[in-house]
């Protein structure tokens, strides 16, 4: 019942699926089926306050299944359609709190890839704190099956749409989110981002943001580690 999930009497889950096309190739079908089983479980392993828990996953009949710990809250997308663009001041708590985040998951053996940081993955919670609810295992799974890239493009550095997702792709997303919160805006596909052409917002931020998504990985802020000690000098 809606009442009592509200009021906390009921846990609840989210159950996130992958179909892979019946024209798929085999021999790419089980590359991905292998990456959908390899990544699940990595993440299933994962124990960080502020991210999903992934709790399960599973295949059945032909299809592909995680299931996810719901958490309460808002995803930054429609908080933003509902609130409107950001001050600065947000926006940068927002960031350190999801480069604090990411910076976990990178430090994981391996390196973990989110390559999904989107407005629509980030959620702020009751307590106002952000925390990250979805990850790129699905869509990783489909694009690999389909031959095809699956997500959302505005948020997708350059060498992700090539195949290629590195540590810094994740990055790329956040500074991508970073200028949707401060405009309002979905940002140009691949694009290196200035959001001082839309809003007032210090040199600094303008550079940051900018930083975070160029187009080329070697000119682009490299670790997040390094994003961290740039967003604290702000």
């Amino acid at each position: 019942k809606p009442e009592e999930a509200n009021s906390g009497l009921v846990k609840l889950y989210v159950l996130k699926e992958a179909v892979l096309p019946l024209s798929s190739d085999d021999s790419l079908k089980a590359k991905a089926l292998e990456m959908f089983a390899r990544e699940s479980m990595l993440l299933s392993s994962l124990s960080h306050d502020r991210i999903a828990k992934v709790i399960d996953y599973f295949v059945s009949a032909g299809r592909n299944y995680i299931l996810l710990e719901h958490i309460e809250g808002i995803d930054l997308r429609c908080f933003v359609a509902e609130q409107g663009a950001q001050p600065a001041a947000v926006v940068v708590r927002w960031l350190l709190e999801a480069a604090e985040i990411l910076q976990y998951l990178h430090s994981q053996n391996p390196p973990l890839i989110h390559r999904d940081v989107t407005p629509d993955n980030l959620v702020l919670a009751r307590d106002g704190g952000l925390s990250l609810i979805d990850f790129g295992a699905a869509n990783a799974l489909l694009g690999t099956a389909t031959g095809t890239l699956v997500g959302k493009q505005s948020y997708i550095a350059p060498e992700q749409f090539r195949g290629k997702a590195g540590l810094s792709s994740d990055i790329y997303s956040l500074g991508a989110t970073a200028y949707f919160a401060l405009t309002g805006l979905d940002p140009e596909p691949l694009s290196e981002l200035h959001a001082a052409q839309v809003v007032p917002i210090t040199a600094s931020l303008d550079r940051l943001i900018a930083d975070c998504t160029r187009q080329s990985v070697s000119e682009r802020i490299k670790t997040i580690d390094e994003l961290i000690a740039r967003v604290q000098t702000l």
